[in-house]
């Protein structure tokens, strides 16, 4: 019996430091990911991407050449640019040059005067 009590008394004394340890550890990640989320925000406006150009003139052709490549391809994103002299009708920015050339390939067939470019 002596024994018994012995293990149980030494058991109690091993045990209870062990169980009464909490953590409460805490992990702000909430700065460092705000941070890399600014830092990719920079790097992307940074990031020359690829674009192509679909006409070049004056404002009237281009506001017509506008709409009728909108009726032909709404999900290209197309949009003017205006650089001096000309109006210029551009698409949405592609990341990589395989996008951007198999867009191009299929804008060609209509609009023969088309090329991609880095702005």
């Amino acid at each position: 019996m002596r024994i018994i009590s012995k293990i149980f008394l030494f058991s109690i004394l091993i045990i209870s430091p062990l169980s009464g340890q909490e953590s409460n550890a805490k992990i702000s990640i909430k700065d460092t990911v705000e941070l890399l989320i600014e830092l990719k925000k920079e790097i992307n406006k940074s990031q020359k991407l690829i674009k192509i150009q679909v006409f070049s003139g004056s404002r009237s052709k281009a506001i017509a050449v506008l709409n009728n490549f909108k009726n032909d391809f709404p999900s290209a994103g197309a949009r003017i640019k205006y650089e001096t002299p000309n109006y210029k009708v551009w698409t949405k920015p592609f990341k990589t040059r395989l996008e951007a050339d198999r867009e191009l390939i299929k804008i060609r067939k209509k609009y023969k005067s088309a090329f991609s470019f880095k702005p």
